[in-house]
């Protein structure tokens, strides 16, 4: 069928019942938050069937890694009914699973934007602090929908949390009654929630430095005196395990007000020694901006490294496809791309392989050599499919390269004149010209100076209904034919997926040309018979469009929660 993971989407994060929940189906599902990476389905039902058995949990979903398939420390459970999803905050919220806090809310779908004006940012809370005393705190100026304490590896605060009203006002009213107010012997610091596009803004304008390979002792004051003299230093703050902490971590930022003197400073202590350690100073980046050039820099440094392998056998894992591949080279890396399946009704949750994963190469050329050696002979016992790996966006612009229909109309030629010839697409090398090819010899003219009608060829037929005389284009290029209720035989198709490709994109264009390439390259992950059976069946055309359709419209949901989760910022 239709394969999901051509679209890049990670079908294990959330059924499909659950995306395409409708207004008043929501208060029976719960967002859950701050869960251990060991973590799974199987866990979080007994968790909440130890905590009170009347609670019916209908599913639970982890949300995954799209490539290590690893839990991300969230999810989606789906319960029987809105007093169930009562009793779950009341006795479930801010309980430990495996030493963590486990943070519990509804989920709600659509109007989240409108509700950033409702989220408080709350600093300076001691490391002792948890979400449940958040909660607590500042619940005297309304109703919560959700809060939640930012928490390091060791399960100390970081020092700060976000809480999220149910209105406007409670969050005014947090805002101008609770900021500077004394929390656990600490001020504390209540402002307006930003956005992450909002925030930042010294990081973007190059004010900002971080100051790599400091003394261990260094305090903020040690910093700040380090970079004085040069400018104004609107602040100097070195990183730290836990707000307890009395070492750091080894690096630490400088933000100036202006942009000039953060130049400056880089340019005058940069490799400067202190405390017998080298500094290593540069302009600090916006964390998912980091992520980005890191991404980047690595995409580079292993540009055709990365083999994609298909058709891998049963019971494929990352050490033995690992293994297979070491013969060729230093394997950096080896994925075989898993799986969930869920039981029901015992909960137990098992990893399938999706017979397909990637393996990645120190060098191109022990990436070549693997290539080159599994065209020739088995791998892992079978005959495996190994290409160079692309991302969704190189495949996504080849795929729409591929399937573009021919340009223009085909010009009408004149009867008797010889038919304009559309040489096959060609990708690759140029083809070399035969031997004893030259240039074409000159037809001769007659007197008057034109050809006579024998140097022209024979005459040739009238051109059918699409301007196109017959038996002047190659096969593969001649638009397809259904056959009509009285003909018995079926219609005669190549067998070569790049060909068939040229007929789907075609028909396909013509039902829905929005998603005609996407919806192509899907269906060429069929079977070539079943690619075939397709083209001659209308009925089956429209039956494959549709359920491509939903697999489209399943990651646009998709898109939105992520959306979602990446605005509540718990």
């Amino acid at each position: 069928g239709i394969n999901a993971e051509y679209m890049g989407i990670q079908s294990v994060q959330v059924n499909i019942e659950m995306a395409s929940s409708v207004q008043g189906q929501t208060k029976t599902q719960l967002f859950i938050s701050g869960l251990h990476e060991d973590v799974d389905e199987e866990i979080i039902n007994r968790h909440f069937e130890g905590i009170d058995k009347t609670i019916k949990v209908n599913s639970v979903n982890v949300v995954r890694d799209y490539q290590t398939f690893k839990p991300k420390g969230f999810g989606f459970i789906e319960l029987n009914s809105h007093e169930d999803g009562e009793k779950a905050l009341k006795s479930v919220n801010y309980t430990e699973l495996k030493g963590r806090e486990i943070n519990l809310s509804w989920y709600r779908t659509g109007g989240v934007r409108d509700k950033i004006s409702q989220n408080i940012f709350v600093k300076g809370l001691p490391a002792e602090t948890n979400s449940k005393d958040l909660n607590t705190f500042f619940s005297t100026f309304g109703t919560i929908f959700r809060c939640g304490a930012r928490y390091t590896s060791a399960g100390k605060c970081k020092g700060f949390g976000y809480v999220a009203f149910e209105s406007k006002e409670s969050a005014e009213k947090a805002i101008a009654e609770g900021n500077g107010k004394e929390f656990k012997g600490r001020k504390i610091e209540v402002t307006e929630f930003k956005p992450r596009e909002q925030r930042n803004t010294s990081l973007m304008t190059g004010n900002n430095l971080i100051v790599k390979n400091i003394p261990k002792a260094f305090t903020n004051e040690d910093l700040k005196s380090l970079f004085a003299g040069i400018g104004e230093i609107a602040s100097a703050v070195v990183i730290k395990e836990t707000t307890d902490s009395k070492e750091n971590k080894g690096f630490g930022f400088v933000c100036f007000k202006k942009a000039e003197d953060a130049k400056t400073a880089e340019e005058k202590l940069k490799n400067a020694l202190v405390g017998g350690l080298t500094l290593y100073i540069t302009k600090a980046l916006p964390k998912m901006e980091h992520k980005k050039k890191l991404r980047e820099e690595r995409k580079k440094v292993f540009k055709d490294c990365n083999l994609y392998v298909k058709e891998l056998p049963n019971g494929a894992n990352d050490e033995l496809m690992k293994k297979a591949f070491e013969e060729f080279g230093k394997v950096i890396s080896a994925r075989v791309m898993m799986d969930k399946k869920q039981d029901l009704t015992t909960g137990k949750t098992e990893y399938v392989s999706k017979g397909f994963g990637f393996v990645c190469f120190s060098n191109k050329e022990e990436a070549k050599k693997a290539l080159d050696a599994a065209r020739t002979k088995d791998v892992m016992g079978t005959k495996l499919y190994v290409a160079i790996a692309e991302s969704k966006e190189e495949r996504r612009a080849r795929l729409s390269q591929s399937f573009m229909p021919f340009p223009g109309p085909f010009p009408m030629p004149m009867y008797g004149m010889p038919p304009p010839m559309y040489p096959p697409p060609f990708h690759g090398a140029r083809r070399p010209r035969p031997e004893g090819r030259g240039r074409r010899e000159q037809r001769p003219r007659g007197p008057d100076g034109m050809y006579p009608m024998w140097s022209m060829g024979p005459m040739m037929p009238p051109p059918d209904q699409y301007g196109i005389i017959p038996g002047s284009m190659p096969p593969y290029m001649v638009p397809p034919t259904l056959p009509s209720q009285n003909e018995q035989t079926p219609m005669q198709l190549p067998n070569d997926k790049d060909q068939l490709g040229e007929f789907l994109y075609s028909l396909v264009e013509k039902k829905n040309p929005t998603n005609a390439a996407k919806i192509t390259g899907m269906l060429l992950e069929m079977e070539v018979e079943q690619i075939q059976n397709i083209i001659r069946d209308p009925s089956q055309l429209d039956k494959w469009i549709s359920e491509a359709l939903k697999v489209l419209k399943l990651q646009t949901s998709q898109e939105e929660q992520q959306q979602y989760l990446s605005l509540i910022h718990i």
